[in-house]
């Protein structure tokens, strides 16, 4: 196993709200038996996290014939894909901005401000 500590983070604006999101890479496992297949991979574990909602990981194959400098930016590249389509599952039935801070603003308790 091999750990890299690679970091990337992002802080985005919305709605007043400051949300702090972050991906951290945790672990790099290289030459891994990939369930399925007969080549070696290389396994890069991401942890996302973001203010409000729970961390969690994900894991990226790598082949192991990329070079050893370019497996995080590959597994990056994996990942945004993938990240890409969670977005366009989630995109049609979703609050603006501006519609989910008014309905918290209906149904806010009143212990806060």
């Amino acid at each position: 196993m091999y750990f890299d500590g690679e970091r990337g983070s992002r802080s985005e604006s919305i709605s007043n709200h400051r949300v702090d999101t972050s991906l951290t890479v945790v672990e790099i496992s290289k030459n891994q038996n990939r369930p399925g297949f007969l080549d070696k991979y290389h396994q890069v574990i991401f942890s996302l996290d973001s203010e409000g909602i729970d961390s969690m990981e994900m894991k990226i194959w790598v082949h192991s014939n990329y070079p050893d400098t370019e497996i995080v930016k590959v597994a990056r590249t994996f990942l945004h894909r993938r990240l890409l389509d969670f977005v366009e599952i989630l995109d049609g039935e979703i609050y603006t901005p501006e519609e989910i801070d008014a309905l918290w603003q209906s149904i806010k308790p009143a212990t806060i401000k």
